[in-house]
């Protein structure tokens, strides 16, 4: 399953379809995965933003932003 706008309207649907005909599908997101999916190939997007928090906090407190590691 593509990440698009129209699949991520649909993925509950896309999942269960998918399953009750078992069928193997990727999906781009961990959360797809969670809710029935086979498996996701994706980065996990809550632990993402975990660690734009913490960038943030640091720049919060003055750390300066290019002295950050990328």
């Amino acid at each position: 399953m593509t990440p698009n706008p129209l699949n991520a309207r649909n993925n509950q649907t896309i999942i269960e379809a998918v399953a009750r005909l078992h069928l193997p599908a990727i999906y781009p997101f961990r959360l797809d995965a969670e809710k029935g999916g086979l498996v996701s190939y994706a980065f996990d997007t809550i632990e993402q933003q975990r660690g734009v928090a913490s960038y943030v906090d640091r720049i919060l407190k003055g750390e300066k932003p290019a002295d950050l590691p990328v």
